[in-house]
């Protein structure tokens, strides 16, 4: 198992989790499993952003 964390200074979780998508590509082909922790002061449905972003993968989200 490889794990590696990721941040994004982004005042918008949208494009925060584009940036950490983008991040995460330059250094693994493939993701089983995605955990993130969000500050609680974003204001849009996290779990939808997610998976915008990311599509249908295997997460778990807290705030």
């Amino acid at each position: 198992m490889k794990v590696k964390v990721y941040s994004s200074l982004n005042l918008s979780l949208k494009p925060a989790l584009k940036n950490i998508k983008n991040k995460i590509k330059k250094d693994f082909e493939n993701i089983n499993f995605l955990l993130f922790s969000i500050h609680p002061e974003y204001s849009c449905d996290v779990n939808e952003s997610i998976q915008e972003v990311f599509g249908k993968i295997n997460y778990a989200a807290f705030h």
